[in-house]
């Protein structure tokens, strides 16, 4: 939801996961949008993972 309100959509690993027991992840897709922007993304996709783990 932290992402969302940065108008950055990522699933969870669920429905990509190949095994029972899902992994703690995130799935990004890289090629949909440029550089500047995929710069800008992955920081604010930084920022929020590290405010949120313990």
């Amino acid at each position: 939801m932290a992402l969302m309100s940065d108008r950055i959509s990522v699933p969870t690993a669920e429905p990509f996961a190949t095994t029972s027991q899902v992994p703690h992840a995130l799935r990004l897709a890289l090629g949909s949008v440029g550089l500047d922007s995929l710069r800008d993304a992955l920081q604010t996709v930084k920022r929020v993972i590290d405010d949120h783990t313990y």
